[in-house]
């Protein structure tokens, strides 16, 4: 027997999301914020930055 393939085409990219993972009318609008990496991260992620790369390497 062949193994199951799955078409990407005809997923649904939502599947297995909850309504809390979506997109919705009252989340930031990153591109309006100015803001990229660290920032981001510590901020809208409400994350800790615990390793950065050497911005000289």
């Amino acid at each position: 027997m062949a193994p199951a393939t799955t078409d990407p085409a005809t997923m649904d990219p939502t599947a297995g999301l909850s309504d809390e993972d979506l997109v919705s009318a009252d989340d930031e609008d990153l591109m309006d914020l100015g803001e990229v990496g660290q920032p981001v991260v510590e901020r809208v992620l409400g994350g800790t930055v615990i390793w950065r790369e050497d911005e000289s390497s």
